[in-house]
C-alpha cells in the first residue's frame, strides 16, 4: 500500500469496523482497526496514519478522548467520531 493513505477505525463493534473498512477500501484507502482506544493508541503509533476515526461510545475510553490523547504527540487528524450527534 505504498503510497495510499490509510485511516485507522476505532470501533468496537465488528460490523461497524467491517462496513467503513469496505466502504474506504472501495474508494482506495489503506484500513487498518482497533476494537478498543489501547489497541488504536498502540496502533497509531507503529503506522503512518492520515485519519483516526473513533466511536464514541468505546469500552475503555470516550472516542474523544482518544482524539485528545493522539493529538497529543502526532499530527494526525481525527474525523467526526462515529456515532456522533450534532
Amino acid at each position: 500500500m505504498t503510497g495510499t493513505a490509510r485511516i485507522l477505525i476505532v470501533d468496537a463493534e465488528g460490523p461497524i469496523r467491517r462496513f467503513l473498512r469496505v466502504a474506504l477500501e472501495a474508494e482506495g484507502y489503506g484500513v487498518i482497526d482497533a476494537g478498543t482506544p489501547r489497541e488504536g493508541l498502540a496502533l497509531a503509533t507503529r503506522e503512518t496514519l492520515a485519519l483516526v476515526v473513533p466511536d464514541l461510545g468505546l469500552p475503555d475510553a470516550v472516542g474523544l478522548s482518544l482524539l485528545r490523547d493522539q493529538r497529543g504527540w502526532s499530527q494526525v487528524a481525527g474525523a467526526d467520531p462515529v456515532g456522533s450527534r450534532r
